[in-house]
């Protein structure tokens, strides 16, 4: 027996807000089966994308995320940042991997949602060129 991923679910003190924030910069559909409680769910309406639940809670962030999303735009790193600072999104900080030993490395901004949780915008050096 083995076991399938139904839904990412974030924590949040207010659901509705950052799932906005996260239907728009996905172009994911939100569907709110129990606002009444919090919950609030997004689904990519051409049926690829993992569906996201947002459920809330009480308490604010605290710490760091052991778990983040990675996100790669189909146009270039910096575009997609400024769009997702245009939506509520902070930027942390942009990361290089080393030239030597990486087949394809990577460039990424660290940035924060609304909610301050941690997620990531990646874009393959080879594709900068």
């Amino acid at each position: 027996m083995s076991s399938s991923v139904w839904y990412v679910v974030f924590d949040c003190p207010d659901p509705r807000k950052t799932a906005e924030f996260w239907a728009e910069a996905l172009g994911y559909r939100i569907e709110a089966p129990n606002e009444y409680i919090g919950d609030v769910l997004l689904h990519d309406p051409k049926g690829v994308g993992q569906p996201l639940g947002f459920m809330k809670v009480p308490e604010p962030k605290v710490v760091k995320n052991r778990v983040h999303i990675d996100l790669q735009p189909d146009g270039h790193m910096e575009e997609e940042v400024e769009r997702l600072v245009a939506l509520g999104a902070t930027v942390v900080e942009t990361r290089q991997d080393p030239d030597e030993g990486y087949v394809d490395p990577t460039i990424w901004t660290v940035m924060l949602d609304p909610d301050g949780n941690e997620f990531c915008v990646i874009e393959e050096l080879s594709r900068r060129a």
